[in-house]
């Protein structure tokens, strides 16, 4: 046992990383954050939407009238496709957060189990061209949600690195 009173204390000097997740769950998860927040968002401004024509004075038959015709387009289908697409981001952060080690491969996977879950569900357009439009959009903002967990994680490693370097003369 060497006791050398002027030898520096030893450490482990690695930067230890947060633990690698299941993939499975990551997917799964990711895929139920998009389909249920798809559907209660959905379902919510439909009923809030309802309820501000009916209180402008439009009666039963003609509110469902107006929510079964909605077009991509217009400015009430833009917001549920922009919602839509802040739910797809939600998901790929997620699955990013929770597998934590090759993030975009399974991102990918979470985004392709979006785009047929949103293939298979009825959207509001009738299009084919349309809704393959909108599911590429998806897949881009699961990637997306993919990216901005990784630029965190990169940010929160370069700061423990830099607050672990500081050099005192």
């Amino acid at each position: 046992m060497d006791k050398n009173i002027y030898a520096a204390p030893k450490s482990d000097t690695q930067v230890q990383g947060a633990k690698k997740g299941s993939a499975f769950k990551a997917i799964s998860i990711g895929s139920v954050i998009y389909i249920v927040g798809n559907r209660i968002s959905l379902i919510g401004f439909l009923v809030l939407y309802g309820a501000y024509m009916s209180s402008k004075g439009m009666n039963t038959g003609e509110i469902e009238n107006v929510l079964r015709n909605i077009e991509s387009l217009s400015a009430i289908g833009i917001i549920i496709i922009g919602v839509d697409l802040m739910i797809s981001i939600l998901g790929g952060y997620i699955c990013s957060r929770i597998t934590n080690y090759n993030e975009y491969k399974y991102s990918a996977i979470l985004a392709v189990v979006v785009c047929l879950s949103g293939f298979a569900m009825k959207t509001i357009t009738d299009s084919i061209v349309e809704r393959i439009t909108i599911l590429i959009i998806s897949f881009i903002a699961v990637m997306g949600g993919a990216y901005l967990h990784n630029r965190n994680k990169t940010h929160e490693h370069v700061g423990n690195m830099k607050s672990k370097t500081t050099v005192t003369t």
